[in-house]
């Protein structure tokens, strides 16, 4: 992945998050328990984890605790290199990027579906969700970040499949209730 389409992705669900009407914090997504107040303070965290370490910090182990306030990238963000520490646990910073993105897509998508709003991530971002959500489906299912995979047919876009892969219906409507990952 590229510093350019890492960006590209994070943009696609700033823009949502900056975009969440007055009132609609409340509303549910298709996200487990989290309603849309829970999944963009969770997105504003992601995004400043990816701006730490696109600037060659580590992620402190509390970060994930704090409210966070980022709704963009830095302008002068790049790829890293080496091993980062997320949190107190330490990673390929390749790895840490593609875990992120990945959360960026899969709960961008949620707050999408959430708000009723139809949005498109790079294509080479929803393969490296893809990937990764292959590569990590039965540990993300045992530590209860995936729900059970929901069938997609094999000819169905990538987003569909990652989607289905990850817990999520491709199908979800608000009104459905929420019985997706958290």
């Amino acid at each position: 992945m590229t510093a350019p389409i890492v960006t590209a992705a994070t943009a696609v669900t700033t823009d949502l998050v900056s975009a969440v009407p007055p009132g609609a914090a409340g509303l549910p997504t298709p996200c487990g328990d989290w309603d849309v107040a829970a999944l963009t303070a969770h997105l504003r965290q992601d995004v400043a984890a990816l701006d730490l370490i696109g600037h060659g910090r580590d992620i402190p182990a509390g970060h994930w605790t704090w409210p966070a306030t980022a709704t963009t990238l830095s302008d002068d963000w790049s790829m890293p290199e080496g091993v980062v520490d997320v949190g107190g646990m330490t990673m390929p910073a390749e790895q840490a990027v593609t875990m992120l993105v990945s959360d960026v897509v899969l709960h961008g998508w949620d707050l999408a579906r959430a708000l009723g709003k139809a949005v498109g991530w790079p294509a080479e971002a929803v393969r490296t969700t893809l990937d990764f959500v292959v590569a990590t489906a039965e540990q993300g299912r045992s530590m209860g970040l995936y729900a059970p995979a929901v069938p997609v047919p094999p000819t169905a876009p990538q987003l569909d499949q990652v989607l289905g892969l990850s817990g999520r219906d491709p199908s979800w409507e608000p009104g459905d209730g929420a019985p997706g990952p958290a």
